[in-house]
């Protein structure tokens, strides 16, 4: 036991700037029993709190790969940058107005552990790690899609948690089965690997399908990204910006580590190109198409994401170093793209009352420099040049048609 102990000890560094989030997330809850501090206080010592965790990844960069806490989490390149972009995403997310300012320290209580699961999941490299970070980060979700306060925003809200909750279930029982397997639950170590190369079996490929679904979900891909449209449409637009972004990348993170180490075994039950390639195909009609039909700004938003999400998944069924690395650009892209419209989208609402794209008609003659702002955003979102949004989808393009010529 103090072996355990001290282990745990030794490896805590690894994860300071995660305790300085819980510690800033504890203390604006106790905060919130004391109703003479303002919500401008409780809001500046949030964005301290995210400010300082973003000065403490940037400055500890991993040169090496770590595995700590038993190899339950990972700690490399792709989880610092993934992390750093979260955290600042965050933060620019507090400076988004919000409704019900009386309610700020749950809000702000619920923003920070929603990062807090985002950065775990980042890190994980193991299945229960993966579970408990998933389900951080939904419980966050579904707590901050409801506060709207309206009949709209519970059944908004509800219907994420019906929908998560599916995906849960799923992603468990396909867990069991890598778990049963494989004998283990760390998916980068040399014993899943080996197990997976020596002995594949349908089984494995089996759970391995069900556990993408937690995955999927998050990113809000088809088929679970039913939730997507009424979460967008009933939660107040600083949600719907966070909803876009950090379970987006998160997930994303933990999708390549999973599908990367699965690819790389010689697993030959299930071709994982092929598999991820129909669900980013699926993903982009349905995003696509379901944007086509259209009126309110926050439902087009949200078809908006789940196209976006495919394009992620063209870079990430690639499978190679180019096609991960171009999908991790293209989210990015995606963040700035995001936090863009949706701020331009939440002063247009506020100045002409309606969410109603129709409503808009006409405001560029009294407010230039918000529609440009506006226009800049959907242009990006719209694939067209000169916007980083066409950089990006040509890099995962470029990647896709890498794969093919060497195939």
């Amino acid at each position: 036991l103090p072996a355990v102990f001290s282990h745990l000890f030794d490896h805590t560094g690894y994860l300071v700037p995660e305790l300085v989030l819980l510690t800033g997330a504890v203390c604006i809850l106790i905060c919130g029993f004391f109703p003479r501090l303002s919500a401008w206080w409780l809001t500046a010592l949030a964005a301290a709190v995210l400010a300082l965790a973003a000065v403490l990844l940037a400055t500890v960069w991993p040169e090496e790969p770590q595995l700590f806490f038993f190899g339950m989490l990972r700690l490399d390149q792709l989880a610092a940058v993934m992390r750093l972009l979260l955290t600042g995403t965050a933060l620019l997310v507090l400076f988004f107005p919000i409704q019900n300012v009386g309610r700020s320290a749950e809000y702000l209580f619920f923003v920070l552990t929603l990062v807090l699961g985002g950065n775990l999941l980042c890190m994980s490299a193991d299945l229960l790690a993966v579970l408990l970070s998933l389900e951080l980060i939904s419980i966050s979700s579904y707590a901050l899609t409801g506060f709207s306060f309206s009949r709209a925003a519970a059944e908004g809200s509800w219907k994420y948690f019906l929908v998560g909750s599916v995906a849960t279930a799923i992603t468990i029982f396909g867990m069991s089965y890598v778990f049963g397997a494989t004998g283990t639950t760390q998916f980068t170590s040399d014993r899943f690997l080996e197990s997976a190369l020596l002995q594949p079996s349908t089984l494995l490929a089996a759970g391995a399908l069900l556990t993408l679904a937690g995955f999927l979900f998050k990113i809000g891909a088809a088929p679970f990204h039913w939730w997507a449209p009424d979460a967008y449409q009933s939660a107040p637009i600083a949600v719907a910006a966070l909803l876009s972004t950090v379970p987006k990348v998160a997930g994303t993170c933990v999708l390549i580590r999973f599908t990367v180490a699965l690819h790389t075994s010689g697993h030959d039950t299930v071709n994982w190109v092929y598999v991820l390639a129909i669900v980013a195909l699926a993903t982009l009609l349905t995003g696509t198409l379901g944007g086509l039909l259209q009126r309110d700004a926050r439902r087009l938003m949200a078809y908006s994401s789940i196209a976006q999400s495919g394009v992620v998944l063209v870079g990430v069924a690639c499978l190679t170093p180019a096609g991960v690395q171009t999908a991790l650009f293209y989210l990015a892209t995606l963040v700035v793209m995001n936090l863009l419209t949706f701020r331009s989208f939440q002063s247009m609402a506020h100045i002409t009352g309606t969410w109603e794209i129709s409503g808009w008609a006409g405001q560029g003659r009294q407010w230039s420099l918000l529609t440009l702002y506006l226009t800049g955003g959907l242009v990006a979102h719209a694939w067209l040049p000169p916007t980083g949004g066409i950089k990006a989808k040509v890099f995962v393009l470029t990647a896709l048609w890498s794969l093919y010529q060497t195939t």
